[in-house]
């Protein structure tokens, strides 16, 4: 509580009292700063610390007495009284995924909602890198990595709420299944490259160019649909061959050439970094590699930490 001058602190013990239900709440009240290393005690500010804690979605009454006095010895004139609720229990609201969620893709915002603002959360998935993000209410993790196909993970997550309550939450999900099949992990965090598996086993790794800001690679799960063998587009002055379509007018294929169809050298040398319009470039040799041995129908993975 806040007042408009500072208290005498031995009149605030019995006439500063924390009611429910009509009986006092055991407890102290203290003036903001009394605990803390600074000493820099502020005594027109005053907290209540209650023995137990207060039971959750409670009403209580403060009842502030003709006892209480500033420090120049003004008493108070009139008793006065005012309403508080306590806050809720802090609960899980919903996770996504669900819990025993199967199917999951394999790069998944792993997202957890509570029904208070939270001021810290930790979040663990086994034998997964990832950052943890704390947005009011709302916890998300962002896997590091693409997550294996056909995997059970356990997600564990420690959060506390504004009101200093903490909460433990457990939950798994089990990964989109592959099997034996190929498929195509794009990372575009820090070093771009593109990743061929085979069920759970990497079978070539290249450097790649994704979108740079102003113009992104879509991120998410994608289908490997068309391909050609070159194209030319006159607005860039640009064309690229071999390439292979995903999603739209995104698509992989080599590094780009001119209008004379020669290889852009200073193109080449963006290989790793953000270079694009939105496809995702190869160097030549490797967009033909994969034009010719990645199918219709591949899944496309893609993602970053953001």
């Amino acid at each position: 509580m806040r007042f408009n001058t500072p208290l005498d602190p031995k009149t605030v013990p019995g006439n500063i009292v924390l009611l429910h239900n009509g009986v006092p709440v055991p407890g102290r009240w203290e003036p903001s700063g009394a605990d803390g290393p600074s000493g820099n005690v502020d005594p027109s500010v005053w907290l209540f610390e209650p023995r137990h804690p207060l039971l959750h979605d409670q009403p209580y009454e403060i009842v502030i007495k003709k006892g209480v006095s500033s420090q120049s010895g003004v008493p108070l004139e009139a008793e006065i009284r005012g309403a508080v609720r306590s806050a809720p229990a802090l609960a899980l609201v919903s996770s996504r995924p669900t819990d025993k969620a199967v199917e999951v893709d394999l790069h998944p915002e792993i997202t957890v909602e509570y029904n208070q603002p939270l001021i810290r959360a930790e979040v663990r998935v086994h034998d997964v890198r990832g950052r943890a993000d704390v947005w009011a209410n709302r916890v998300q993790f962002t896997p590091l990595e693409v997550l294996l196909p056909g995997e059970t993970y356990d997600v564990e997550v420690e959060a506390t709420s504004l009101h200093g309550e903490e909460i433990k939450t457990a939950f798994r999900f089990t990964t989109r299944d592959v099997q034996d099949r190929m498929w195509v992990a794009v990372d575009l965090e820090g070093t771009h490259n593109v990743t061929v598996f085979k069920g759970r086993k990497p079978i070539k790794t290249f450097d790649a160019s994704g979108g740079k800001v102003t113009s992104p690679t879509p991120l998410g799960t994608y289908y490997v649909y068309n391909r050609g063998y070159c194209f030319y587009n006159a607005r860039l002055h640009e064309g690229a061959y071999y390439w292979v379509q995903f999603s739209g007018p995104f698509l992989f294929h080599s590094i780009p050439f001119d209008a004379s169809g020669k290889i852009m050298d200073q193109e080449a040398e963006k290989l790793g970094e953000p270079a694009s319009h939105g496809c995702v470039r190869l160097s030549l040799e490797d967009a033909r590699w994969f034009f010719e041995n990645v199918p219709n129908g591949t899944m496309i993975v893609i993602y970053n930490e953001h």
